[in-house]
């Protein structure tokens, strides 16, 4: 059996000689959470729909030279190419990304066992596996600590400066991502969140004995170290099933469980329950068999695990059904198939009726009314009137049924479950079903009884939290207390067993980075004198950037407000869209009344309001770069140090000259929407004249 590369998965249950001689669970398990690094390529698996032509037409000259050395019919082979700073598994590292560094601040280590000895979690661990962490290094914290006084400030410009300084730091760009998603730029999301996961992976590097294709290794959900990794793992699931990209979905979902399969931190079974019936069936029931068998029934009895969730009973009973339109099958195979299908159908019928009249809905399949009216089938749309166990277990019906009712939609699929359900039920005085072990389980499990069900429950709450905008009607199963909870986006609802999170003591020690999100940084002479040659590059007319030197100075708190100066200044002017441009200085004169002073000053760092979460994602436009570019955010830089030696490096750098239009346009509204008049030496005939004799026909405006 060698499942990391599923070549050709078979339906048909394992045989006992399949299985590592070892009883214990893990040796069983980690063949099957071992992670198939070919299958991470989302781009491999487009080649496979379209055709590698259509893929590589449908790509910018950027992104095809980025990815040329992964271009081959094994796409991760050409790491070993690569220089080790930009090799990945995860990601593709793109051409406009910033300069990565080997570690970014980030190390890994292995917990001890005397680390790992907390009374709750111990007994959610199993004896084989290997848990690390993610150390922070000084300066990454002192960085995440300017991040979370910038969430506190409600300054949502702040992101963006600390961003600039810290291109790498993964919280920020987790931060910027969900601005993003929430105003449906999906590519600047997923771009930023593989930022995110690229840094992390740095990390990761190095560590020979920590991988993704063992399937022992794992990561502690505990520590908020670890757990931007496990968020960012899941945005990347959710993109990837969004576009259908079903193969390279799994398998990060399957990473996503195996970083903590005993409470599954961030709900990758609700994922990978419906992502197997996409080619992965002899996978499901593998890992079906593993969790059924006799000898693993002590090491599993307080954890969660797939075979007892409605979702994952429910699918395996359709999964297997599918087999029987495989070509190649004997009838005596198909006759198999049929009787096994229809018995785990029952099961799940039995188990979990929860889902049935939900399903039927949805599929327009029959079910008797006698049926639908037993207790066991009543559909609930709000948990606030029911037991925390029955609550979690009606949202996990309505989820399952949300993501994948379309497995049941085929006729023949349908008109079996009709089938199977009057068979079931041909007597019209059933008035009850009974309970099941599978369904007593899982009711324990998330009973408050259960010491762990605080943790498992979760678990669930997060997942759909993670997922709101596909699933808001599944708030109302989630008790208010949690959904009012403020968290910050990269961090939701974090664990009630948490060793370390952000807080004083985490921060013992630390101080803010300088310049991180304010403060205008100390330069050399050297320094700047580079900053002026590269402003020249930059804006190549002497009048224009005499203006914006001006506009730069008649502000002073801009100063300090942008580190940078008036390069840096110039910079984010020229990358923001006109439109985004024109919303700000409008928005900066309806302020003015209302706020005094200076308006420029206010828009670019003095906002406020703002939770960590965005709740007004609008307010936060202003944090976009020039839409196309990689991902929204502008080409950043990496950060500067004070030695003078590095400036001379910085002064080769490569700027391309802003448009005359632009500049022209930027004086104009800038100058303009700050309620100011422009210099005299500029008049709008002037400028005219200007352009019209300077206009290139080279096609730069």
């Amino acid at each position: 059996m060698k499942h990391p590369d599923f070549q050709k998965p078979s339906l048909a249950p394992s045989t006992p000689t399949s299985w590592p001689t070892s009883e214990g669970l893990i040796p069983r398990l980690s063949p099957l959470l071992s992670v198939s690094l070919t299958h991470l390529d989302s781009s491999a698996e487009l080649r496979r729909f379209f055709g590698a032509k259509v893929v590589k037409a449908s790509t910018t000259p950027q992104e095809r030279g980025s990815r040329g050395a992964t271009s081959s019919s094994h796409p991760r082979r050409g790491n070993a190419k690569q220089p080790a700073t930009e090799r990945s598994n995860l990601t593709r590292p793109q051409a406009g990304w910033p300069p990565a560094r080997m570690r970014e601040g980030l190390g890994l280590k292995l917990l001890s066992e005397g680390e790992l000895k907390r009374e709750e979690p111990q007994r959610l661990r199993v004896e084989g596996e290997r848990w690390w962490s993610v150390d922070y290094g000084k300066r990454y914290k002192s960085v995440t600590k300017v991040f979370l006084r910038t969430v506190l400030s409600g300054d949502p410009q702040g992101f963006y400066d600390l961003l600039y300084r810290n291109p790498w730091h993964a919280d920020t760009l987790l931060q910027l991502s969900e601005v993003y998603r929430h105003r449906d730029e999906h590519a600047q999301a997923i771009d930023l969140i593989e930022r995110a996961l690229f840094a992390y992976e740095r990390a990761f590097l190095g560590m020979g004995s920590f991988n993704f294709t063992s399937g022992v290794n794992r990561l502690d959900f505990d520590r908020v170290e670890n757990r931007v990794f496990y968020m960012a793992v899941h945005r990347v699931v959710a993109d990837l099933t969004r576009r259908g990209l079903s193969r390279t979905a799994f398998e990060f979902a399957r990473l996503l469980w195996a970083l903590d399969p005993w409470t599954d931190p961030h709900g990758a079974l609700f994922h990978l329950e419906f992502l197997a019936s996409k080619g992965m069936r002899g996978w499901m029931e593998d890992v079906s068999q593993v969790f059924e068998s006799q000898q693993v029934q002590k090491e599993i009895e307080d954890k969660l695990h797939p075979t007892i969730l409605p979702g994952w009973t429910w699918s395996r009973a359709v999964v297997m059904r599918m087999g029987m339109e495989e070509t190649g099958k004997s009838p005596a195979e198909r006759e198999e198939i049929d009787k096994k299908s229809t018995e785990l159908l029952k099961e799940a019928i039995q188990s979990f009726p929860t889902v049935l009249p939900l399903l039927a809905d949805k599929i327009d399949a029959h079910v008797p009314d006698y049926v639908r009216g037993l207790k066991e089938c009543r559909i609930e749309v709000d948990g606030s009137s029911l037991p925390q166990e029955q609550a979690v277990l009606h949202m996990l019906s309505h989820l399952y049924v949300q993501r994948a009712w379309s497995l049941w939609k085929p006729p023949a699929i349908s008109s079996w479950l009709s089938e199977t359900v009057r068979n079931m039920f041909s007597s019209t005085n059933i008035n009850r079903l009974p309970p099941t072990l599978k369904r007593t389980r899982i009711l324990h499990l998330y009973s408050p009884k259960c010491p762990t069900s605080d943790l498992l429950s979760r678990s669930v709450w997060r997942h759909i939290l993670v997922l709101e905008s596909n699933y808001r009607s599944l708030i109302k199963f989630i008790p208010r207390s949690v959904v009012e909870a403020r968290g910050l986006s990269c961090d939701p609802l974090p664990p009630p067993s948490r060793v370390t999170e952000y807080n004083t003591e985490f921060f013992a020690g630390v101080e803010e980075e300088e310049g991180g999100s304010g403060g205008r940084r100390r330069m050399t002479r050297a320094q700047r004198e580079v900053d002026e040659r590269r402003l020249a590059r930059l804006v190549p007319d002497a009048g224009f950037r005499r203006q914006i030197q001006e506009l730069f100075n008649a502000n002073p708190l801009l100063a300090e407000r942008i580190p940078g100066g008036v390069f840096e200044f110039a910079q984010r002017l020229a990358q923001m869209p006109p439109d985004v441009l024109d919303d700000l200085i409008a928005h900066a004169a309806a302020r003015e009344g209302e706020f005094g002073g200076d308006i420029l000053v206010q828009e670019f760092g003095e906002g406020g309001g703002m939770p960590g979460a965005f709740e007004d994602v609008d307010d936060v436009a202003v944090m976009g770069g020039v839409e196309g570019n990689g991902g929204g955010l502008p080409q950043l830089i990496a950060e500067e140090e004070e030695e003078e030696d590095e400036g001379d490096e910085e002064e080769d750098e490569d700027i391309a000259p802003m448009p005359i239009r632009m500049i022209r346009n930027l004086i104009g509204r800038l100058w303009s929407g700050a309620g100011n008049t422009a210099p005299a030496d500029g008049s709008e005939e002037d400028n005219d004249d200007d352009e019209r004799n300077r206009r290139d026909g080279g096609g730069v405006d």
